[in-house]
């Protein structure tokens, strides 16, 4: 899991910098590109994230 969150805070920095290299030279595709990086990744790591949280394992406990 801890790859996994260094995965998606990769793409969410890529994703930031295509964002402000579009707003800062005026390409608008550039821009929308990073923007959805941003959403996708960010929806990406929200649903694994629960998924990994509602599909872990208790402790069992032997009396």
């Amino acid at each position: 899991m801890v790859k996994l969150n260094w995965v998606c805070l990769g793409f969410i920095l890529l994703g930031s910098m295509f964002f402000l290299y579009g707003a800062n030279f005026y390409e608008a595709l550039v821009g929308w590109i990073g923007f959805f990086i941003i959403l996708g990744d960010t929806l990406a790591f929200l649903t694994l994230y629960i998924y990994n949280k509602l599909n872990k394992k208790e402790a069992v406990q032997n009396s």
